[in-house]
């Protein structure tokens, strides 16, 4: 059936634990970023092959944050209100943004602190008494199969992109990276 797409994958280690049916996700490979998801349907344990029906192939493009990222950085000063912080962000269409001041991040924010401040009542409070000072950066030479990593290790939607100095040039976002492997951007 020229619908079907079958991969054969010779692996390292053990492919014993791998029974028919099992869905599986292969890679990132460590120099093509490729993942491969599918359903086993064969092994062949003398080769350390198995054979999979693919549901998905996507390749990390090999790119630097730099080339993905918004380059229009929107920052709020951290003396603005929450309050002012959700109409701007709303008004711009943008989850969250930096806190800078003199060239430097201070925090983050997002729409979810907002929110969650708004709920408590404190939306007249300054930007900064709820942002997050736990700030992720990536350098713009970073490449975009890394910045996932770091995504996925802090649990986190977006990075500070800085230039070698550590001055905010940018952000990444999921949705960024989503697009560049989509081929959208």
């Amino acid at each position: 059936d020229p619908g079907e797409c079958e991969a054969a994958i010779k692996l390292v280690g053990s492919i014993r634990k791998l029974d028919l049916g099992d869905r599986v996700r292969i890679g990132p490979t460590p120099v093509n970023k490729l993942v491969v998801d599918g359903v086993v349907v064969g092994r062949d344990d003398m080769d350390n092959i198995i054979l999979l029906d693919t549901t998905a192939i996507r390749s990390i493009p090999k790119k630097t944050v730099a080339e993905v990222a918004t380059r229009d950085l929107v920052t709020l000063a951290p003396d603005i209100t929450v309050k002012e912080a959700a109409a701007r962000l709303s008004s711009l269409g943008i989850e969250g943004a930096p806190i800078v001041e003199d060239d430097e991040v201070k925090g983050i924010v997002t729409l979810s602190d907002i929110t969650a401040s708004i709920a408590a009542g404190t939306e007249f409070m300054q930007v900064s008494d709820i942002m997050s000072k736990n700030i992720i950066t990536v350098k713009q030479d970073t490449m975009i199969a890394d910045a996932i990593e770091v995504m996925n290790k802090h649990n986190i939607g977006r990075l500070i992109v800085t230039d070698s100095e550590g001055r905010p040039t940018g952000i990444i976002t999921r949705t960024d990276i989503l697009d560049s492997i989509a081929g959208l951007e």
